[in-house]
């Protein structure tokens, strides 16, 4: 009939109360713009059901008339609270719900605007929740709060201190948590005291003190190095960039002499461990100068071997342009013995120095496996165009298709994606092997997100050959790939150089809004998928690149959750 015909008023004022509520879900099931306004008069409906009915359309819909109706229904019907308060955060965005917590007085509402509010991480709200969060209820304060500091913003500092002595723990620890993530020099003062008394948050309380670039907490941090928290002192300390602390990890690099590390036993166990904490520490602090002694322990065969395999990996983080050449150059070099050639190549991937073009030689067959994975993530993390026929060649070599692999997973081409997915689609035992190595919680392999991945659009390509694998052809799809990069964009990655979900969410939304439109259509998927609807919603409300795909995806979004 089309939802002229649908939508006229005898249908709508119909006598029968079945004729109206198949209207309603009839409209509900377009959600199509000129459904709202005759959704909106069904609201008026004396049939709970109808007027559920067209609340569930007007939140398909998507459309921002629909927030002022359903709230008005809110107040007036409070038994159709929850799918009410649905249709309002998958219809509204955050300025608009905003205006809906000024308008009320109804302190469990408020609670519930504010939850719809933190989830769509929408900056243009930040004045609300920094005006909620000295609010005089607990709840409200510590969700404004916590939000507040989710978007990066320093006015949650106070109320964060003051959720650090509650007696919940979980409200104390989430408060530390957030703390990090907006610390400043005077946050260090106030947490310093609280070492002493709080030794099961202590680790957190370092945690946000190396966060707030203290010039003065140091050497107070210092002395917990020898105690039961050696790593997170360790690790915050270095985040301080704490001078003296430098001096002391770098004299743990040096194997204690006439000790042999080689073969893992109980009484060299804690001076490993406090020698790893060291090692990861010295990555920290992002000095290059570092490297040569680290090249020292990964050459020494009676050091242990887990301990030269995380030499390795630091020096390739911290490695400039003449260091890299060098770990190359051993990496190639057959004369030294394969675990030390694999040990020097574990953190090539993580290099802030473009590695791609250095490293197409350790990916022959002749190489040995472990050194071409490294090589192979290296290179798809570069996602230089100069390398896609190299990697669409090698995926088709059955002697290094699996480390092609890797590398098209990272930085491949809609080509070289296609491939991957024949290849996949074939090969049960690659397709197992690359969903182990994804799925695995202990290896980062693929979960680097840092700034240099973003411009240089690796992440683009990363996101681009998951979707085609997704897709896929027909009826056979592989969508663990697409799962575990959309993962890792809303976690973001704490590793070196690596984002924070808030600044990932800030890369993707100014995709979303630029001027290539396959990145935009490409991005709001993504967003999509990690349940972003308040951006989305933020980018449907602003004319321009962005506006009709963020559309094109809330009313996917929408029909989706319907079903």
């Amino acid at each position: 009939m089309g939802p002229q015909k649908i939508a006229s008023d005898e249908l709508l004022t119909n006598k029968d109360k079945a004729v109206r509520t198949l209207v309603a879900a009839a409209l509900s099931e377009s959600a199509t713009p000129e459904a709202v306004d005759p959704l909106i008069k069904l609201l008026n409906d004396s049939d709970s059901e109808v007027v559920k009915a067209a609340a569930a359309g007007l939140g398909r819909a998507g459309d921002p008339r629909g927030a002022a109706p359903l709230f008005a229904l809110l107040q007036k019907t409070p038994s159709m609270r929850q799918s009410v308060l649905d249709a309002i955060g998958r219809s509204t965005s955050a300025p608009g719900v905003a205006q809906l917590l000024e308008s009320t007085d109804s302190l469990d509402l408020k609670r519930s605007l504010l939850g719809i509010l933190r989830d769509g991480h929408d900056p243009r709200v930040a004045n609300t929740f920094a005006k909620y969060a000295a609010d005089a209820d607990a709840d409200i304060k510590e969700t404004s709060a916590l939000a507040l500091a989710e978007l990066g913003d320093a006015r949650a500092v106070p109320a964060l201190l003051e959720l650090v002595k509650s007696e919940d723990r979980t409200t104390s620890l989430n408060a530390l948590d957030a703390l990090a993530l907006v610390a400043k020099p005077e946050v260090a003062d106030a947490l310093l005291p609280l070492l002493k008394d709080n030794p099961g948050k202590k680790a957190s309380i370092m945690k946000a003190i190396g966060k707030s670039g203290s010039k003065s907490a140091g050497a107070a941090l210092a002395k917990e190095l020898d105690g039961d928290d050696r790593e997170a002192a360790s690790f915050a300390l270095a985040d301080l960039k704490y001078e003296p602390a430098y001096k002391i990890q770098l004299a743990l690099l040096k194997r204690p002499k006439d000790v042999d590390f080689s073969k893992p036993s109980v009484p060299t166990e804690e001076i490993v461990r406090n020698r790893e904490i060291a090692i990861r520490s010295l990555g920290r602090y992002g000095n290059p100068a570092v490297v040569p002694q680290l090249m020292t322990l990964i050459e020494d065969q009676t050091d242990s071997a887990k301990l030269r395999m995380t030499a390795g990996a630091v020096a390739g983080v911290l490695a400039d342009e003449e260091a890299l050449t060098s770990i190359v150059a051993k990496a190639k070099n057959s004369a030294l013995d394969e675990a030390t050639r694999t040990y020097y190549v574990q953190g090539l991937w993580q290099t802030k120095v473009q590695a791609g073009s250095k490293l197409t030689e350790l990916l022959q067959p002749s190489i040995p496996a472990e050194i071409r994975r490294s090589a192979a993530l290296a290179l798809g993390y570069s996602a230089d165009p100069a390398n896609d026929q190299l990697l669409f060649d090698l995926l088709r070599n059955p002697e290094v298709k699996r480390e092609a692999a890797f590398a098209v997973l990272l930085g491949g081409t809609p080509a070289s994606a296609q491939e991957l997915y024949r290849q996949v689609n074939s090969d049960r035992e690659l397709r197992e092997i690359l969903q182990d190595f994804l799925m695995a919680d202990d290896i980062d392999f693929f979960n680097l997100v840092t700034a240099q991945n973003f411009e240089s659009g690796e992440i683009f390509r990363r996101l681009d050959v998951a979707r085609t694998l997704k897709n896929g052809e027909g009826e056979i799809t592989f969508s663990f790939p697409w799962q575990q990069v959309v993962a890792r964009l809303k976690s973001g990655w704490n590793g070196p150089g690596g984002l924070a979900p808030r600044e990932v969410r800030a890369k993707l939304y100014e995709a979303l809004r630029g001027p290539d439109e396959a990145r935009r259509k490409l991005t709001a998927e993504a967003l999509g998928a990690m349940g972003e609807m308040g951006l989305l919603l933020a980018s449907r409300d602003e004319a321009g690149p962005g506006q009709q795909e963020a559309r094109e995806i809330i009313l996917r979004m929408n029909r989706s959750k319907a079903q």
